[in-house]
């Protein structure tokens, strides 16, 4: 993988989101949080497209998104592509808490994406006994928000109609990107496409389409320029059952 050069302005970024991240499970310890900030020092940079993991590939070496947005995907035969979740800045992924692990899909960029290695997450997991460290805590709480937000995209295929599927998406990627700081005032970033988000919610571009005109029509929400902002949030959460996972709330 070829290597871009980072600014240091973009690595004292990238730096203060990890730790946004990690940090919003509790506490990390002096040390911790010393070899987050080595390990973002390492960070590449790959383009849309550009495979961050591949299927087979053994999970033991964790990176943490910095900047852009990618996606587990699983691709048929005909070409068809179904996104099985979203990996955006601050998640991590390439661990598990499993021994010999593997992963059962690839994860391919959607944008730029911007990403470091944090190898001490999984020695900590790995070294803990007894009582755990903050970082060990950290990483099992993000494998535990990946749990949380399978049940929740599985429950939007499944049982939901189209304007929920959207709408809960939406709830989904605000709260997400508000636990790191990334949106706000109920505003956040979308660099995705209808397709792509039609890839993730088993509808047609057409429908998705349709779908946001209803709930821009409804003055459910602003869509505009890759940016999205909720009106009546909790009305809308309510009307498509939205629940934020605990470990999506900010300390």
């Amino acid at each position: 993988m070829s290597r871009t050069r980072i600014s240091s302005l973009d690595m004292a970024r990238y730096a203060d989101l990890a730790l946004a991240s990690f940090g919003r499970f509790g506490p990390l310890l002096d040390l911790e949080r010393e070899s987050i900030v080595t390990g973002i020092a390492s960070a590449d940079i790959v383009p849309a497209d550009a495979q961050l993991l591949a299927e087979g590939q053994a999970l033991r070496n964790p990176k943490v998104v910095l900047a852009g947005w990618a996606a587990r995907v699983r691709m048929l035969s005909d070409g068809r592509r179904q996104i099985l979740s979203f990996v955006i800045p601050g998640d991590v992924f390439g661990y598990s808490a499993r021994p010999r692990a593997f992963a059962v899909s690839p994860i391919v960029a959607l944008t730029p994406v911007a990403f470091a290695p944090v190898e001490p997450i999984q020695e900590a997991m790995a070294s803990a006994n007894g009582k755990a460290s903050p970082l060990a805590l950290t990483g099992w709480s993000l494998l535990g928000l990946d749990e949380a937000l399978t049940v929740s995209h599985i429950t939007r295929l499944g049982r939901q109609s189209a304007y929920e599927r959207v709408a809960h998406l939406f709830l989904e990627f605000y709260h997400r990107l508000n636990a790191v700081g990334l949106a706000s005032d109920l505003t956040f970033p979308l660099p995705l496409t209808q397709e792509i988000l039609s890839d993730a919610l088993g509808l047609s571009v057409v429908h998705t389409n349709r779908t946001l005109q209803q709930l821009k029509r409804d003055g459910f929400i602003n869509y505009h320029n890759g940016t999205v902002r909720l009106n009546q949030a909790s009305r809308l959460a309510q009307l498509v059952d939205f629940r934020i996972p605990p470990r999506l709330q900010k300390n």
